[in-house]
Formats: structure tokens, C-alpha cells, sequence
């Protein structure tokens, strides 16, 4: 056996990102109570404002399914709500309650 090739290395590479990302995650949650997407789509919320699944899901890079799990999660522990658009009824928005920004501005950063 010789030098590992690059697509062998590549992988090595690959696979110690994900434990780092594992471990990040980790202690994320115990930091906060919640992982590093759940975090990433609140922060988006408050970045963006009002904001539909599809805005946060391209502001994110997470698909509009995976972004609606996400927000029913944050929604149960009351930490985003969803209201209409005062001017599209048809629009539903993705806001963050009081305790959704107190939660984000106690988190540390992923």
C-alpha cells in the first residue's frame, strides 16, 4: 500500500468535519437546547424580519421542507410564531416571539 490517494484524503477531510460538526452540535444543545439548523433558522428570522419558509429556506440553504420542520419545532417550544400578512392573507410569516430573541441573544454562535 502506497500513498493515499486525493480522493482518499478528501475523504479522511470530509469525515473530520463531520465529527467536528457532530461535536459542535453537541454542545450546542446543551448550551442552549437547541441545534446548530434550529439556531441558524432563528437567526435568519432575525435578520430578515417578518419572513416566509421560502425566504428563510434560501437565506439558509435548507430546503423549504426542512425549514418547516424546523419552524413547527421552534413554534411548539414558543419561540417563533406564525401570523398572516396584514396585506396578502394568503402569506404566512415566521416571526420571533419574546422568548425566541431572548433564547438567540443567550446563544453562543455556531
Amino acid at each position: 500500500m502506497g500513498q493515499p490517494t486525493l480522493w482518499q484524503e478528501v475523504l479522511v477531510e470530509l469525515r473530520r468535519i463531520i465529527r467536528a460538526t457532530d461535536l459542535q452540535s453537541k454542545r450546542m444543545v446543551k448550551a442552549c437546547g437547541l441545534t446548530i439548523p434550529q439556531i441558524v433558522v432563528l437567526r435568519a428570522i432575525a435578520d430578515l424580519g417578518d419572513v416566509t419558509v421560502r425566504r428563510v429556506s434560501e437565506h439558509v440553504s435548507l430546503s423549504q421542507a426542512t425549514v418547516t420542520t424546523i419552524l413547527n419545532r421552534l413554534e411548539s417550544r414558543a419561540l417563533v410564531t406564525r401570523v398572516r400578512s396584514e396585506s396578502d392573507k394568503r402569506v404566512v410569516n415566521a416571526r420571533l416571539t419574546p422568548a425566541g430573541v431572548a433564547v438567540l441573544d443567550s446563544s453562543p454562535t455556531p
